[in-house]
């Protein structure tokens, strides 16, 4: 299904569903599977009877702030634009790793994708 075929009410992201709490964060780090790209690093696991939920991370020596914000807002809307792929028993969390500089969109949107297609998290 194209992104033009779906109305913006579908295209929404819920708040409940991004990982916030830092332990929630190590926890997954720390019993997650780990899927690494170019830019990209996935960790997922199970989520068991929880809601499905997603965070975004970057390392801190990246880059400065704005190109920190600018790869999360990267990885948060190729996240919601595809959110009726990703299946929803797992919790995911992005890492950016990778270079900012000129990266586009459609990088980002290509890595995330193969990367979840690789580890079988696609419905």
């Amino acid at each position: 299904m194209s992104v033009e075929a779906v109305s913006r009410s579908f295209l929404s992201f819920p708040r409940e569903w991004i990982l916030k709490k830092p332990s929630s964060f190590r926890n997954l780090c720390r019993d997650g599977i780990r899927l690494k790209g170019e830019l990209i690093t996935v960790i997922h696991r199970p989520s068991g009877d929880r809601p499905f939920r997603v965070g975004f991370s970057t390392r801190k020596n990246l880059a400065g702030a704005v190109g920190r914000n600018r790869a999360r807002r990267l990885m948060r809307e190729a996240v919601r634009l595809h959110q009726h792929e990703i299946r929803k028993d797992i919790e995911l969390l992005l890492i950016w790793h990778g270079p900012v500089g000129k990266r586009r969109f459609a990088d980002a949107e290509q890595e995330i994708m193969g990367l979840l297609r690789r580890g079988g998290l696609l419905v």
